[in-house]
């Protein structure tokens, strides 16, 4: 096997990884796409996650922001790390309207030896930039644990 295989073959794996993950499922977020480039990620807003102005709450922006980074950095870090969410900063453009598909994109933009820094990106079906947000990893040397 060469190299690019086994690291396709790797962004595969962390993909059904990560779409595996109760919090996603919950949600509904899917995993569309891991890459060296970095992620991709769609959400169906589902009238369940509204908030009492009829728009999803911000909780589910910043958790899909979350996820969009999260999976762009796990694909940048392959098997070396595990990290986890360090610090997180949040803008909101537009509301997220219930019962539309949205779509956020991940990137990582550096990585020290210790952390690693990414943004993502959600824009709605017309192309509409909703929020932005960025987000900083710390390494971690335990073993993550799956249900």
């Amino acid at each position: 096997m060469s190299e690019d295989d086994d690291q396709q073959l790797f962004w595969e794996q962390f993909k059904a990884r990560g779409q595996a993950q109760p919090y996603y499922q919950l949600l509904g977020i899917v995993v569309e796409e891991i890459s060296d480039v970095g992620s991709r990620l769609r959400l169906y807003l589902d009238p369940k996650l509204a908030q009492f102005h009829g728009f999803a709450h911000g909780g589910v922006a910043a958790g899909l922001i979350d996820s969009a980074v999260g999976m762009a950095v796990g694909g940048a870090v392959g098997r070396e790390v595990n990290v986890m969410t360090m610090e997180m900063k949040l803008n909101y453009f537009r509301p997220f309207p219930l019962g539309e598909t949205v779509i956020a994109t991940g990137r990582v933009v550096n990585r020290s030896r210790r952390t690693v820094y990414g943004e993502a990106e959600v824009h709605d079906s017309k192309g509409r930039l909703l929020a932005k947000g960025a987000a900083t990893y710390i390494t971690v040397e335990h073993e993550i644990q799956t249900t």
